[in-house]
Formats: structure tokens, C-alpha cells, sequence
């Protein structure tokens, strides 16, 4: 097998000025590792040496499109991109395995193949500026004639920003949230399925001549997921224990403020 032979290929076309489409796609190869998340979530303990294993072989494709238009103070964005991902000899772990508490990891018998769309726009006005952006993604894998959809994997994610910026006055405010949809769980003795979260942020920087004092809030509303459920089973106190799978994020609320110089370029 020669790990070196990684065709692509990629087209561009443009049927009007403000309208771009791109059609691309490609093979690949990885290298077997055993950092890998459920060694991760034993401390690498237990985790038996890789044998037997092959390299993981993929084949992708992609078609983009771009869409740039002003209309009077309007500035619109539109980027698209649909693609399809096949992947052979996937690194796993055996699932007999880990319920003896014991990584060993092998290749998928069957393709693990994935579908999945993403579409963002920006638009600016003025001293306004908002982005937004979605992305749908179905990944399944294939293993001993059996198939399932990847875990910890959302289906749906969504996230909107807007910033007011005045360069006048020095000033800008910005807001952003993302959403999260629903994961497949699997070694969580709580949950089957993730719930859906929001995360929120806030930005606030002001300037006086060369000075900035700026403000950044991110997860506002404190969402982790020690919220929703413990994120370890075991006893701490003989240290006998095991990190369950990460879903949402484990640092909640942060704030940070701070002052800024800016120096001024020369003409």
C-alpha cells in the first residue's frame, strides 16, 4: 500500500461576478494513535498496545458556493458547502473491552460515513455588523454488520453574532449565542441522549486615543455540564474513578477584562 498516493482534485466556476462554485474532493490517510478519548477518559490506563491495526483510508467531496452582493448600504455574504466523507478501517475501541475497563483498540469491520451541510451569512449596515451560521451533520459507523450513529456528535448547531462598532466614538459592542443540539451518549450511565444548551457571550471595548479598556464575558448563563449530570463515576476518595464523556463545557462562566495600548502607524 503506498500511503503516499492522495489524489485531489478541485474546480472553480463562475457563472456571474458575485456567485462562485467550487467542487473538490480527495483520499487521505492517518497514522493509528491510542490518544484517542476513551483512553483519555481512563488516564491512559489499561490501554493495550495498538497490533494488527491498519491506517485509516478516507474519501471526501465537497461543493461550495459563495454568493457577495451589495444592495445600496446592504453588504451580503452567503457561503454554502455541502460534503460527504467515507471512511475505511476506523479506528475504535472494542466495546467488549471497555467493560472490563480495558482500551484496545482495533479497526472498524465497516465504512464509517458521514453527510453534512454548513451555511453562513454576514451582513453588514452602517456600524452593524451579524453573522450567522448553521451546520447539520449525520455520521454513522458500520461495525460487525451493525450500524449506529457517532457519538457526541449534534446533528444541528446553530450561532449568531452581531457587533455595533463606531470607530468614531471608539466604541464597540458586540453579542454572540450558540446553540447545540442533541448528542448521542454512549458509556453514560445517566443519559442515552445530551439535552441541547446555549452559549452565551458579551463583549464591551472602549477606546481613548492610543488606550483600549475592553470587557469579554463568555457563558453568561453559566451552562457546564456538571448542570446536567456528574461528570465522573467512582469514588474519589480511593481514586478509583472514570471522566465520563464531555458533552458541553466543564469551565462555565469566565470574565476577563483588561487595558490595551495601540500603537499608532506611521504615514
Amino acid at each position: 500500500m503506498n500511503l503516499f498516493n492522495v489524489p485531489r482534485f478541485s474546480v472553480m466556476f463562475r457563472p456571474i461576478s458575485s456567485l462562485t462554485l467550487r467542487l473538490g474532493g480527495g483520499t487521505g490517510y492517518k497514522a493509528p494513535t491510542i490518544f484517542v478519548e476513551e483512553a483519555e477518559e481512563v488516564g491512559f490506563r489499561n490501554v493495550r498496545p495498538l497490533t494488527n491495526v491498519r491506517p485509516e483510508k478516507a474519501q471526501s467531496a465537497s461543493l461550495d458556493l459563495n454568493w457577495h452582493n451589495i444592495f445600496g448600504s446592504f453588504t451580503f455574504d452567503c457561503n454554502s458547502a455541502l460534503f460527504l466523507t467515507n471512511l475505511d478501517d476506523a479506528l475504535m475501541a472494542d466495546e467488549d473491552s471497555l467493560q472490563a475497563d480495558v482500551v484496545f483498540l482495533r479497526n472498524a469491520t465497516g465504512p464509517t460515513k458521514s453527510i453534512g451541510t454548513e451555511i453562513s451569512v454576514r451582513v453588514t449596515y452602517e456600524d452593524f455588523k451579524a453573522s450567522f451560521g448553521y451546520t447539520y451533520l449525520y455520521a454513522t459507523r458500520n461495525d460487525n454488520a451493525h450500524s449506529s450513529e457517532i457519538d457526541l456528535n449534534p446533528r444541528h448547531s446553530f450561532g449568531a453574532v452581531v457587533i455595533w462598532e463606531s470607530h468614531t466614538q471608539q466604541l464597540k459592542i458586540g453579542l454572540e449565542n450558540y446553540w447545540t443540539g442533541r448528542q448521542r451518549l454512549v458509556r453514560n450511565p445517566f443519559r442515552a441522549i445530551s439535552p441541547s444548551y446555549w452559549i452565551t457571550g458579551f463583549i464591551a471595548e472602549k477606546g481613548f486615543g492610543n488606550v483600549r479598556l475592553f470587557i469579554n464575558l463568555e457563558n453568561i448563563f453559566d451552562t457546564r455540564q456538571t448542570r446536567f449530570d456528574s461528570i465522573f463515576v467512582g469514588d474519589l476518595a480511593t481514586g478509583n474513578i472514570r471522566t465520563l464523556p464531555v458533552y458541553a463545557p466543564l469551565e462555565g462562566l469566565v470574565i476577563n477584562a483588561g487595558i490595551r495600548y495601540v500603537l499608532k502607524q506611521s504615514e
